[in-house]
């Protein structure tokens, strides 16, 4: 049975990446609470629309993840 070769700092790499991913995957969320206010007044939204703005958000990282 061969063995199989490991690329050099594959540990690293592999950590680096699924960190980068988890940052992006929080990116999201971060960008709607900075600009959920904006968009409820460009858009006239009622503070019920406001939330579930963020309850479809919320429900589609659970989907996704």
């Amino acid at each position: 049975m061969q063995k199989l070769e490991v690329p050099k700092n594959y540990e690293a790499r592999a950590t680096l990446a699924s960190f980068l991913g988890y940052m992006l995957d929080g990116l999201d969320t971060y960008i709607l609470s900075l600009t959920l206010t904006a968009i409820a007044l460009t858009f006239a939204l009622t503070s019920a629309e406001e939330g579930l703005l963020g309850f479809i958000q919320a429900a589609g990282m659970v989907t996704g993840g």
